[in-house]
């Protein structure tokens, strides 16, 4: 879908790798306060999967809206991110907000769905922080890669066609 919409493979590839990222922080952060892979805490995850592209795709968005404007792929990417960061905490906090609570109702209840509520935090967390560091360094390298052979390509036609005109006169 992303790829439909922003037509560039290099733009795909990166949200491609930082949603499995981001799942594997979820997970580093689960094992740090020993949690366990339940029904629960696997549904925490799916809940907070969805958050987990949103994030990161809105920074991609931007800067690939900065790329396009004329600006290097650095400058893109500082931009870019700079404009929607705090957009981008604001939601995922108010998320948070929503999901931390339920980690400390007591009884039975709270037992069960602690791991649900830590575990969709986590998740957000870690989309946050790849969001805002990950996508940006990727876009930096691989916007300026694309960049360049574009320049490549114009380069090559203008020769090709350089050379025909020559044969021709």
């Amino acid at each position: 879908v992303l790829f439909i919409f922003l037509r560039s493979i290099s733009t795909s590839a990166i949200i491609a790798v930082s949603i499995p990222t981001s799942i594997v922080a979820t997970f580093a952060l689960m094992y740090m306060c020993d949690m366990t892979l339940n029904i629960i805490s696997l549904g925490g995850i799916t809940i907070g999967i969805g958050m987990l592209v949103d994030n990161s795709v809105v920074v991609l968005e931007n800067i690939n809206t900065y790329y396009k404007r004329g600006y290097t792929p650095e400058d893109a990417a500082y931009y870019g991110t700079k404009e929607v960061s705090m957009a981008v905490t604001a939601s995922t906090l108010t998320s948070v907000a929503v999901f931390g609570p339920i980690a400390f109702v007591p009884g039975t209840v709270g037992a069960i769905v602690k791991d649900l509520s830590l575990t969709i935090c986590f998740a957000l967390t870690a989309s946050l922080v790849v969001s805002l560091t990950f996508v940006p360094m990727a876009c930096s390298k691989l916007l300026s890669r694309q960049e360049k052979r574009r320049r490549l390509k114009k380069r090559f036609i203008f020769a090709f066609l350089g050379d025909i005109c020559l044969k021709f006169l």
